[in-house]
């Protein structure tokens, strides 16, 4: 499953760059918490403020960080409320884009309408990257273009 490949992916490329959880993490107990939860697999939801982090932290891309390829891209910066516009923002355009209604996006990934609309509508306190992934599938897109700060 990919939120497994993503942890793994995760781990690998940290231990990979010599790099510890908590130089990873900075000085944030809670990101350090976070960042252990996820490579043990004791966090069923990534939220996008963790992966972020994460890329900050490692030096990756949004590409290399969810896709595990691409040449080094840059580094996302900003902060996760930043990062929540744009991915929300990139969600309704694809729905409209390949034609899904709300109703039938949710439907295709398992999610309720309640969900997709309160995603769209910024009203979400956070984004959970497995959820983002299942509808980026959904509409026959990758993840990493929900992340696309550049798109119209």
């Amino acid at each position: 499953m990919w939120h497994t490949e993503l942890r793994q992916r995760i781990r690998r490329t940290r231990q990979a760059a010599g790099m510890t959880q908590p130089q990873v993490a900075g000085d944030s107990p809670t990101a350090l918490n976070a960042l252990k939860r996820i490579e043990n697999g004791d966090r069923k939801r990534i939220t996008l403020s963790d992966a972020l982090m994460v890329a900050q932290g490692l030096g990756l891309s949004w590409e290399q960080l969810l896709c595990g390829e691409g040449p080094p891209g840059v580094i996302p910066s900003g902060d996760a409320e930043a990062w929540r516009g744009v991915v929300r923002r990139n969600i309704r355009a694809a729905r409209t884009k390949h034609e899904f209604t709300q109703t039938r996006l949710a439907e295709a990934c398992e999610m309720n309408q309640g969900a997709i609309a309160r995603i769209e509508l910024g009203s979400v306190g956070s984004l959970n990257v497995i959820e983002l992934n299942r509808m980026a599938q959904a509409m026959g897109i990758r993840v990493v273009d929900l992340f696309d700060d550049t798109a119209d």
